[in-house]
C-alpha cells in the first residue's frame, strides 16, 4: 500500500484508527456471565446457590458471598469449578434449625475470575429466607407487622395485645421501638419447631416454648396458648431493650432483662408465683449475681422468672419508675451492674438483693450463701 498517495491529515486519521484496533485486538476480553444466579432453601435446613456460566475465557477462580442486608458481614465460600468457559457453580450452605428467623433478607453476590485475570461480580440479588411451611398472612399495625396462618380472629387478638404492650413499654422505659417489629405467630409447637433453635437436653421436654425473641425485630409466638397475650409482652420487652442498648445488650444482666420482660406482663403467672413463694417460705431463693446469666436448667425456670419480676417490682416500688429507666441508660455507657446500681440507686448488686429480701422477711445473704448459689447456677446447663 503506497501511504505517500494520502493527504497528511487523512493519513494520520488512518494510522490512528489501524493502532486502535491493535489495541482492541490484544486486549484481555472482561469475563460474561450471561445467566442470574438460582437460589433456593428448605427453611430449617439448607440454601442453595448455583449460577450457570458462559465466559469469553476459561474461569481460574470464583467466590460466592452471602449475608443479611443491612449487616456488614458475608460469608465467603469457595465453590468447587473447572477451569473451562461454560458450566453451572454451586454451593449448599447447611443450616442448623433456628440458625437464621423467618423473613431474613439475603444479599448474594458471585466474584469470577477467568485466566487473563479479569475479575467480574455479578449483580447483587436480594432473597427472603421465610417458613415457606405455612401460607402466611400479614396484620398490620402501629409499629407491629404480625404473620399469621389459621384463625384469623386469633391474629388480630394477639396484634391489639403487641401494640398495646407497645404502649406501655415505651411508658415504662421511655422509649419507643425504632422500627417495625415482625410477629410470626405459629398455631402449634410442632409447626413452630422448625423455627427454633434445640436447646440444652432435657430442656424441650419440659418447657413449651410459647415465645423467642428470634432476631433483633422478630419474634416467634405459640399463638393458640392460654398465655398467648402475656408472652406477646415479654417478648416485645427483649426487643424493644436490645434495641435500645445495641452497645451494652451483651452484659446486659438476665436478671434485669428478664424483670422488664416479666413486668411488662402486668400480672404474674400462677407457676411463677408459686415456685416464687415455696422458695421464700424455704429461704432458698436464689442469689442476684448467679442471676446474672441465665440458666436453662427447666427445673428453675418458673422460680428464675419469678425471682426476677420480684426484684424489678421491688425497684419500682422503692426507687420508682424513673429509677429503671436510669439504670438501663447508666448499663448503655457500658459500666458493669454493680457501678451503675450504685450511681442510681447507692448500692451495688448485693446491697440490692439484701434490701429486696428484706421486704420478702428475709435476712440478708451470707457471702457463703452466695457464694454457694453462685457454683450451683454455674454447673447448671445454659439455655
Amino acid at each position: 500500500m503506497n501511504l505517500s498517495r494520502f493527504p497528511k491529515r487523512r493519513l494520520e486519521n488512518i494510522l490512528c484508527v489501524l493502532a486502535m484496533l491493535l489495541l482492541i485486538a490484544i486486549m484481555p476480553v472482561s469475563a460474561q456471565s450471561t445467566s442470574a444466579s438460582e437460589i433456593s432453601y428448605s427453611f430449617g435446613e439448607s440454601i442453595a446457590f448455583g449460577l450457570d456460566t458462559k465466559l469469553d475465557n476459561p474461569l481460574a477462580d470464583c467466590v460466592l458471598f452471602f449475608g443479611r442486608v443491612g449487616s456488614p458481614l458475608v460469608r465467603r465460600v469457595y465453590p468447587d469449578f473447572q477451569p473451562i468457559r461454560e458450566q453451572t457453580l454451586s454451593y449448599v450452605e447447611e443450616l442448623v434449625v433456628g440458625q437464621y428467623a423467618p423473613g431474613t433478607e439475603f444479599r448474594v453476590w458471585w466474584e469470577l475470575t477467568d485466566a487473563t485475570g479479569q475479575v467480574l461480580n455479578t449483580p447483587i440479588e436480594t432473597f427472603v429466607y421465610n417458613d415457606n411451611s405455612q401460607d402466611w398472612a400479614l396484620l398490620q399495625g402501629e409499629g407491629i407487622d404480625l404473620y399469621w396462618y389459621g384463625d384469623e380472629d386469633n391474629a388480630q387478638e394477639i396484634l391489639d395485645a403487641a401494640e398495646a404492650a407497645l404502649v406501655r413499654l415505651a411508658d415504662q422505659m421511655s422509649v419507643s421501638a425504632p422500627g417495625t417489629v415482625n410477629i410470626y405467630t405459629y398455631q402449634s409447637s410442632r409447626d413452630m419447631a422448625s423455627a427454633l433453635s434445640v436447646r440444652a437436653e432435657g430442656y424441650d421436654e419440659y418447657v413449651i416454648t410459647l415465645g423467642v425473641a428470634v432476631d433483633e425485630d422478630t419474634l416467634l409466638l405459640l399463638g393458640t396458648h392460654d398465655g398467648a397475650m402475656l408472652t406477646v409482652a415479654h417478648e416485645l420487652s427483649h426487643i424493644i431493650v436490645g434495641q435500645m442498648m445495641p452497645s451494652a445488650f451483651a452484659n446486659m444482666p438476665s436478671w434485669l432483662d428478664e424483670g422488664l420482660a416479666m413486668y411488662a406482663e402486668e400480672e404474674l403467672p400462677v407457676s411463677n408465683q408459686n415456685a416464687l413463694d415455696a422458695a421464700v417460705e424455704d429461704d432458698a431463693l436464689l442469689s442476684l449475681r448467679s442471676m446474672t446469666t441465665y440458666s436453662g436448667d427447666s427445673s428453675l425456670v418458673d422460680l428464675y422468672y419469678g425471682e426476677a419480676w420480684s426484684v424489678v417490682d421491688f425497684m419500682v416500688s422503692s426507687y420508682g419508675q424513673d429509677a429503671l429507666c436510669d439504670l438501663l441508660a447508666e448499663l448503655n455507657t457500658g459500666i458493669n451492674q454493680d457501678e451503675a446500681l450504685q450511681n442510681v440507686i447507692g448500692v451495688d448488686l448485693d446491697g440490692l438483693e439484701d434490701a429486696w429480701r428484706a421486704s420478702l422477711g428475709l435476712e440478708p445473704r451470707t457471702d457463703t450463701a452466695r457464694a454457694t448459689s453462685e457454683i450451683l447456677i454455674a454447673a447448671l446447663p445454659c439455655a
